[in-house]
């Protein structure tokens, strides 16, 4: 069991290559690291963001949820890096659209967020999306496990944005994702976030932290995984249209899942 666990984990790093960092819907803005808040960019604006991941990973979690490392003297590690450009717009008062992609075009995603709810302290918004992987490395590398190079997937999911104070906030979202390789149905996967935010030095230090949560079923042979991440971070407002974005990701709990530790970088530019 813990070999098929291994086989399952190292082709999630090779399929994660282009896929980490926006699977579900994309493309989208957001007020601090993962979670997409309620509120669009401004009518007719729209906002440009190149982004950097650095990962790293030496163990995972077994099919019992147990930690184990890949090699028995600790010594292999996989280190994962992408960079990535969003482009989002305003397209109306309440709705905006956007598209995030890497730099070597291996992925492709387009979102939309439509804010329904909006008063004083509290929002929600709908969320929809569509992602394109297209990553010949996993089918190169382990082709014994199945894993598709090429998938299409489908999200969709809410969002909402509690305003307690001008520097406390909350944002929280769930989102279904589902996949579909080689013609049919490949797999489901349900996504939960909530971020807390708090802002400090005259609003332009934002301290954040929050949870993840990911649970994927894979409906051909009923294999599943879920990991559940404490992201923590900060934004950096440099100007009034410029916001830096760093975080790192400390795995809580998981299966058949690859335990990453590194650091994740956006540095967001509003254009009007």
């Amino acid at each position: 069991m813990r070999i098929k666990a291994i086989l399952f984990i190292l082709t999630g790093i090779f399929f994660l290559q282009s896929f980490s960092g926006y699977s579900q819907v994309s493309g989208v803005s957001s007020s601090k690291l993962v979670v997409s808040n309620a509120y669009t960019v401004p009518f007719h604006h729209s906002e440009i963001e190149p982004s950097f991941s650095y990962l790293m990973s030496k163990k995972g979690f077994s099919s019992y949820g147990k930690q184990f490392y890949y090699s028995p003297n600790k010594d292999s590690i996989d280190i994962t890096s992408d960079l990535y450009l969003r482009f989002t717009y305003g397209l109306t008062q309440d709705m905006e659209v956007g598209t995030i992609m890497t730099t070597d075009l291996s992925s492709l995603s387009f979102g939309s967020k439509y804010t329904f709810l909006r008063n004083k302290k509290f929002a929600g918004a709908l969320l929809l999306g569509i992602n394109f992987i297209n990553n010949r490395l996993s089918f190169l590398a382990l082709p014994a496990t199945s894993e598709p190079w090429r998938t299409t997937s489908i999200a969709y999911g809410i969002t909402f944005t509690n305003q307690f104070s001008e520097r406390l906030s909350l944002d929280t979202d769930v989102q279904l994702q589902n996949t579909l390789a080689n013609g049919s149905n490949y797999s489901n996967e349900l996504f939960a976030h909530s971020e807390i935010g708090y802002y400090i030095f005259n609003q332009q230090l934002q301290l954040i932290g929050g949870l993840d949560f990911h649970y994927k079923n894979r409906l051909y042979d009923r294999f599943s995984d879920f990991g559940l991440i404490f992201n923590t971070g900060v934004t950096i407002e440099t100007g009034k249209n410029y916001l830096i974005v760093i975080y790192t990701p400390v795995a809580i709990a998981g299966r058949n899942t690859a335990i990453y530790y590194g650091i994740n970088m956006a540095f967001t530019i509003s254009l009007h």
